[in-house]
């Protein structure tokens, strides 16, 4: 047997002699004499403690994990950290942050590891949460003659994460529908904002808005009118056909022949007179009046002459 066999044994025999008592009731009692310091590597090791700032956000939303407070037990001594978020980022400091860009639950673990490569861990579990997107598809066409028939559909709308609970559709008019998918008939000319409102499993909602433009035929205003009361001025007066006139535009041209007329002023849809003032006595002008339809559709009104007083 070496020498360094024999410490252990000899350190017994020394203890038992000051103490009065044989070998083996010291063992008996757990009396041995303590084992060399490279002997209770055994009893260290790093304990890791994850701190975060919220374990419950909006998907987006910046956490801030700290791992600062775990230590070592005995002789162990933190020499990095790992995190591993469940997204599958990672980082490698003792505090991080990071943001979820998917909704869900997110295991974050943080690995520490001391001087001896002996490592310890700890977790926490992140819940993410986002609005549902709500997606409002409709054909054939958003834009036509009435009677115009148009379906709706909404099943590419997304729960965030959740399976999506409700659908509920506005049309604009009154009309009122549920389901992914619906059809509404418009019968009256005019613009409606059709809407559409869905929920997922956990109660959170989102809308979609699709405008429907409900046309008539193009029929511009008639009965045109340019009189001049007074100097200077010229008075117009005119009468409209249509309900679906978006925009009224006023024009002007200088000349008993003249033919490049240019917008002077734009009215109100529903506008059946107008004031010309500012204008120089004695000129001859000639107005008419242009007007573009929920759909885009433009008309011209007739030409008038007038003289300026």
């Amino acid at each position: 047997m070496s020498t360094l066999d024999q410490r252990p044994r000899r350190r017994r025999r020394t203890l038992a002699r000051i103490l009065g008592l044989p070998v083996a009731v010291l063992l008996v009692l757990g009396m041995a004499p303590p084992r060399p310091a490279q002997a209770d590597l055994g009893l260290s090791f790093p304990v890791a403690v994850i701190t975060v700032s919220s374990t419950y956000e909006r998907v987006g939303t910046v956490h801030t994990f700290d791992g600062t407070a775990s230590f070592g037990l005995e002789l162990s001594q933190i020499q990095a950290w790992s995190w591993d978020f469940g997204d599958g980022t990672t980082a490698s400091t003792a505090t991080a942050g990071h943001a979820y860009s998917t909704p869900g639950l997110h295991t974050a673990v943080l690995t520490v590891t001391d001087q001896f490569g002996v490592t310890g861990t700890d977790s926490v579990l992140i819940a993410t949460w986002d609005y549902p997107t709500a997606v409002l598809a409709a054909t054939p066409a958003t834009t036509g003659p009435a009677p115009l028939t148009v379906a709706f559909d909404a099943s590419a709308s997304t729960g965030a994460g959740w399976p999506l609970q409700s659908f509920g559709w506005a049309f604009g008019d009154g009309g009122t529908a549920t389901g992914a998918t619906a059809s509404h008939t418009y019968p009256t000319p005019g613009q409606y904002v059709a809407s559409l409102s869905i929920s997922n499993q956990l109660g959170w909602g989102s809308s979609a808005f699709q405008t429907i433009n409900v046309t008539e035929p193009m029929a511009p205003p008639r009965r045109l009118v340019a009189t001049s009361p007074r100097r200077g001025v010229v008075r117009l007066t005119w009468a409209n056909r249509m309900t679906t006139i978006h925009q009224t535009e006023i024009q002007r041209c200088s000349g008993a022949r003249c033919t490049a007329f240019a917008t002077v002023a734009l009215v109100p849809s529903t506008a059946t007179t107008h004031r010309d003032a500012g204008l120089r006595s004695g000129a001859t002008l000639r107005y008419r009046i242009k007007v573009t339809d929920i759909a885009g559709t433009v008309g011209l009104s007739g030409v008038v002459s007038v003289k300026v007083r």
